[in-house]
């Protein structure tokens, strides 16, 4: 929908659109929701990075003057959040709640009547 609007919608010079949810979504809920659909329960937490793992990581990679392991370390363990102002404004699109969203793609993707 966004990309047919991008194409279709007049654009102000040097326009910067992030295209992002109404809120944030933590990556572990994600995995929560995709595993709880095909097995019935959460993501089992002794298979969850531990946020020490994170923290240690990143205190390594200052001893080792390694910017590239803070920066990765840190785009994996930290909630990110994305102005979406410019969205809303210039394409007047709804945005979703990927959560939701992909709940019904799941439940449709994967039931009897459903097509990949």
């Amino acid at each position: 929908e966004i990309i047919i609007r991008a194409l279709e919608a007049p654009m102000p010079d040097e326009c910067i659109v992030n295209v992002a949810d109404q809120k944030p979504v933590k990556l572990h809920e994600l995995v929560d929701l995709i595993h709880h659909h095909f097995y019935g329960k959460p993501y089992p937490g002794i298979l969850k990075t531990p946020r020490l793992f994170y923290a240690a990581g990143s205190q390594f990679g200052k001893l080792l003057k390694a910017q590239w392991l803070q920066i990765n370390l840190q785009l994996l363990s930290h909630s990110w959040y994305f102005d979406t102002s410019n969205l809303e404004n210039n394409f007047s699109v709804s945005l979703k709640n990927t959560l939701d969203t992909f709940q019904l793609y799941l439940d449709y993707s994967f039931s009897e009547n459903g097509q990949p």
